[in-house]
């Protein structure tokens, strides 16, 4: 018996809004659009009549063609002028929906990011916060796309953060990171390793994660000590979202910061030149073939070693990453590290006495 040829097999229908002799499919589409981009406050009839170019029978028939596809539309009743008038909520698309928020997009956008840089089990583990951040203006497709990344992402070697960081703690991160004009201020409560917890105010600046340290940090300006902080995400106790825009007078030591941290120190100096030579037997080839994301890193062949420079604010993190390599790896400059890759090494090697 002849096997089937799978490319053969019937495709599915697209999804799609159904036409029919009363509603065309563009209205429908351009009514979802615009009722999404109107958000909680919503469209009256004689303004959907108005953008849709149709008359407000038609508008309702448009309606009740989303709802029976799916959509959950809310009529709100408010007062204008003394004039009663009704304002249309969509809180949830219809099947068909085809539109991604761009709140969804900056959610993807974060994942992809973190993906791109080996990623830290936290972000696996709470792609459900990036779901909870669209709150109900996420779309059909929307969900799809997470269902997607939660059973088809994997990541194996990274480092799980030993304390579980609440959803709502993200969602209030990005939510005032991706603030339409700009970032707003956070009131959040923060655990420093061995001291008490703080709350206050603060303007967040970006998000950063660090393979080295094996964590995702929160970058802000300290409006108390007028200074840059790293904030590990996953000491942030709770955090709340405020209206308030987060004025940072000058951004530059911000700026700086997260150009040049490594495994999360934040240091105000000025960068200086780390150069390591690296040997051993598939070491040179994998720096080569994947330089490591250090800030300016340059890698290049040394006869059968590599030769990686790259810039620095300190000399313990850069050290954090030549003590990888053992005895592969030279420090050929600054003192400053190569005093700290000594003294690692010798307290290693006090730990295995002859």
């Amino acid at each position: 018996m002849q096997k089937k040829n799978p490319l053969m097999a019937k495709r599915p229908a697209p999804i799609g809004p159904q036409s029919n002799n009363e509603v065309n499919t563009d209205r429908q589409r351009l009514a979802v659009r615009l009722l999404r981009e109107a958000g909680e406050s919503g469209l009256t009839r004689e303004n959907l009549a108005k953008d849709l170019n149709c008359s407000p029978r038609q508008v309702d028939r448009t309606m009740l063609a989303l709802i029976t596809a799916g959509a959950d539309l809310n009529k709100q009743r408010y007062a204008r002028d003394g004039v009663s008038l009704v304002r249309i909520v969509m809180k949830k698309g219809p099947k068909w929906d085809e539109f991604i928020t761009p709140k969804a997009l900056t959610a993807l956008r974060i994942a992809m990011m973190a993906l791109e840089q080996v990623g830290t089990e936290v972000w696996a583990e709470h792609l459900e916060a990036f779901e909870r951040l669209t709150g109900p203006q996420l779309s059909s497709r929307d969900r799809i796309i997470f269902n997607s990344l939660v059973h088809r992402v994997r990541m194996n070697g990274t480092v799980t953060d030993p304390v579980t960081l609440d959803a709502d703690v993200l969602a209030a991160v990005l939510t005032a990171l991706g603030a339409p004009g700009g970032p707003t201020q956070l009131e959040l409560t923060y655990s420093p390793p061995g001291r008490a917890s703080w709350t206050r105010v603060v303007c967040p600046y970006c998000l950063t994660h660090d393979a080295f340290s094996g964590g995702a940090f929160l970058l802000v300006w300290d409006k108390d000590k007028q200074r840059a902080i790293h904030l590990r995400l996953n000491r942030i106790e709770s955090a709340k979202t405020l209206k308030l825009p987060a004025f940072i007078a000058d951004e530059k030591p911000l700026e700086h910061a997260a150009r040049y941290q490594i495994g999360g120190w934040v240091e105000a100096e000025a960068p200086f030149q780390v150069e390591v030579l690296v040997t051993g037997r598939t070491w040179p080839t994998a720096l080569l073939e994947a330089p490591p994301g250090l800030p300016e890193v340059a890698v290049f062949p040394d006869g059968k070693a590599a030769r990686v420079r790259f810039l620095a604010t300190e000399p313990y993190a850069p050290a954090r990453w030549i003590l990888q390599f053992g005895s592969d790896a030279k420090v050929l400059g600054p003192d400053s590290v190569k005093d700290v890759v000594r003294k690692r090494l010798k307290e290693a090697l006090d730990l295995y006495p002859a």
